[in-house]
């Protein structure tokens, strides 16, 4: 299915979101990838968040096995971006609030909770202050909303106003000319673990998909052509 649409949340509805269940083990490392526009200084917006329940032969991050890991992958507050791994915050003093289409993406490796943030390909914070223990697999991952349960107990302060484009995700950290291609739109890009188009099947409320790259404003692939193979 094409990747050429974009998601634009207009209301600070908690009704409004894309749910998506994977089947995915533990991730052990991830690399998550977005487009972001929005002018959003009022709302804690959470453009992504993915909850999971603790496997029962853990006993890490804090709470018991078989119950909810808080905060187990969450992007918020595009007025100076926060993102928690495992409930663990990161501050990353980054503002994307701008009206601009932004590049973001995350990668982090469990291996010495090693972490980094790229603005428009560019590095723009980095850090191994998290967790190094995996993050639990089987989880959902939702658009728009922050998840105080799995797949609900949404708050509308942090209901994301904006748009979304082009959101992958990895279960290995790419390198980074691919992070750098991926600032530049290219379109070949697909997540072995959740690729844009997955999030469709899963729209609620009055959200619908819309547009195209050719109205978007943003690079295309012919500035930034090379061939990268981003699955392993």
């Amino acid at each position: 299915m094409s990747q050429e649409f974009l998601l634009d949340f207009t209301n600070s509805r908690t009704s409004e979101f894309s749910l998506l269940r994977t089947r995915h083990s533990e991730f052990q490392e991830i690399t998550l990838s977005m487009w972001l526009r929005t002018t959003d200084s009022t709302n804690m917006g959470t453009p992504i968040s993915y909850a999971a329940m603790k496997p029962a032969d853990n006993a890490a991050s804090g709470s018991s096995p078989g119950s909810l890991v808080d905060n187990t992958l969450t992007v918020t507050d595009c007025a100076s971006l926060r993102i928690y791994v495992n409930g663990v915050t990161i501050f990353t003093d980054v503002a994307i609030n701008n009206g601009r289409w932004t590049s973001l993406v995350f990668t982090w490796r469990g291996a010495g909770g090693e972490w980094h943030l790229y603005v428009n390909g560019t590095e723009a914070n980095s850090g191994a202050t998290l967790r190094t223990e995996a993050i639990p697999g089987q989880g959902v991952f939702v658009l728009g909303q922050e998840q105080d349960s799995i797949g609900g107990a949404f708050n509308t302060r942090e209901t994301y106003l904006g748009e979304i484009y082009k959101l992958n995700i990895w279960d290995h950290v790419l390198p980074e000319d691919a992070i750098q291609a991926l600032a530049h739109s290219c379109h070949r890009e697909r997540g072995n673990v959740v690729a844009w188009p997955d999030f469709l099947a899963g729209l609620q409320g009055d959200l619908q998909p819309k547009g195209s790259p050719i109205d978007m404003e943003i690079p295309s692939c012919e500035e930034h052509t090379p061939d990268h193979r981003y699955n392993k």
